[in-house]
Order: structure tokens, then C-alpha cells, then sequence
């Protein structure tokens, strides 16, 4: 239509789209206006003094029963209470004879098999029983003293008489952490109790356990009593300590 009523129409109609594009522009404004969401970090809280010395003590209850099971092992180690008493208390001096067991303490640490040597009262028996002393209480780990005629007997009695497999009783002593044989001369050394020693030797010697051999014997008497087999085994992982000079009674305070 033309006219008056045309020119209104078309002014309505103008406000109209107006209005239309302001509110577009508000509703635009508004959605850019809004703020990101904000992302929330929640802290632990932090622990009050009470939970503090609550974890220290519980820390300490678990430190003191490990010491008491590790302690308790220890006596049942099978050391003579006499040489196991004085490696708990460290009742033993001397600088040389120290260093030595220093040594041999850190052979033991590597699985190494070490063969002490030497007269009666030389101190070979207390100085392998405060190194196991160490290896016990130290590092954790299971210790077994055997007098060699003790362990050949126990050997014939399980697999004869009592009817248990020679593998049993191989695997139940190689299970140890660190075994002492000692009074390696105290034996009839017969075929069989040689065979014994020298399947025990190369167990342990195969599964890197540390192995100490005790013989009142000097090197050359001791390797023609061991054999090619053991000595063998000694030169190529594990070394030879000859006791002399001074005795025990020199290390002692």
C-alpha cells in the first residue's frame, strides 16, 4: 500500500529488526562477558602434631619388632652361646683382626665362599660368628652355624632313617642366607660324605650364597682333604684366610 499507512508499516517494521539486532548484540555481549569456570584444587589437609608422633611411634613399634624377630633369629642360629654371645655384645678387638673380618664381611655380602684356616684358638669360629652377627641383625638375612660331623649326621639320619629326599634336605639348608661349616676336619671324609659337601658347596656356590668353611688345617693339607672340586671353587669366587701371628686371646678387651 502506499500512503500513510505504507510509511508506518514500514517504520514498525524497521524497530522491529531494531530491536531484534540489540537483543542479538546483548544476548552475544552476554555469553563473552561470563566468566571461565574456575578450575578447584583441593590440598590434603595437612597432618596435625597428634598424627605426627602417631606415625613415629608406629614407625618405631615396626622398627623394634623387626629388631626382636631378627634378634630371636639370631639365637637360633645355631652359634655356640659363647661365641654368640660376645658377636652380640662385639666383645673383640685389635686392629688387624678387625680389618680382616671387615674383609671377609664384604666377600660374605657378595655371596662369595671363604675357607679359614688355622690352628686351634686363632679366633676363625668368633670371627664368623660376628660377621654373621652382621649379616643378621645388619642386612636381614638367615644365618646357620653346623659343625660339619653335626650336619653329615643330621644328613644320614633324614635320608635313611627318616625317609626324606636328599633334595629336600639339599634345598631346606641352602635356604640360608649365610652358612658356617665348621671343624671341617672333624669328619671320616668317605666317598659319601665328600659327595655330600661337594653337592652343598656347588648348590649354594650356583645360587651365589655366601658359604664360610672352617679347618684347623693349613691351605695344602686342606685342599688335598676338599678336593679339586671345592678348592676349584674357592679360587674362582671366594678366597683363602689364613689365621696366624697372634691368638684369640689377643682380640679380646
Amino acid at each position: 500500500r502506499d500512503g500513510l499507512g505504507g510509511c508506518r508499516m514500514k517504520d514498525q517494521i524497521k524497530r522491529l529488526g531494531d530491536i531484534r539486532e540489540q537483543r542479538g548484540v546483548a544476548r552475544d555481549a552476554t555469553r563473552t562477558a561470563q566468566p571461565a569456570p574456575k578450575l578447584k584444587i583441593v590440598l590434603p589437609p595437612m597432618p596435625t602434631e597428634q598424627q605426627v608422633h602417631r606415625q613415629s611411634d608406629v614407625q618405631r613399634i615396626k622398627q623394634a619388632e623387626e629388631r626382636d624377630r631378627r634378634k630371636a633369629r639370631w639365637v637360633k642360629s645355631g652359634f655356640p652361646r659363647r661365641q654368640r654371645d660376645r658377636a652380640w655384645s662385639g666383645d673383640v678387638s685389635g686392629d688387624a683382626w678387625n680389618a680382616e673380618m671387615q674383609r671377609v664381611l664384604a666377600d660374605v655380602r657378595e655371596g662369595r665362599l671363604v675357607a679359614m684356616l688355622g690352628p686351634w684358638g686363632y679366633g676363625k669360629t668368633q670371627m664368623s660368628a660376628c660377621i654373621a652377627c652382621r649379616v643378621c641383625m645388619e642386612d636381614g638375612r638367615t644365618v646357620r652355624y653346623w659343625r660339619t660331623a653335626d650336619l653329615l649326621g643330621t644328613f644320614k639320619q633324614k635320608v635313611y632313617n627318616d625317609g626324606e629326599s636328599e633334595r629336600g634336605f639339599f634345598e631346606s639348608i641352602c635356604r640360608t642366607g649365610l652358612l658356617i661349616l665348621d671343624e671341617m676336619d672333624d669328619r671320616h671324609e668317605s666317598e659319601t660324605e665328600d659327595l655330600v659337601l661337594r653337592r652343598l658347596i656347588d648348590h649354594r656356590y650356583g645360587e651365589i650364597l655366601p658359604t664360610i668353611v672352617i679347618s684347623n688345617r693349613t691351605e695344602k693339607p686342606f685342599g688335598e682333604a676338599m678336593g679339586r672340586s671345592i678348592m676349584s671353587r674357592i679360587g674362582e669366587w671366594g678366597r683363602i684366610v689364613e689365621f696366624k701371628g697372634d691368638g684369640w686371646q689377643n682380640h679380646r678387651k
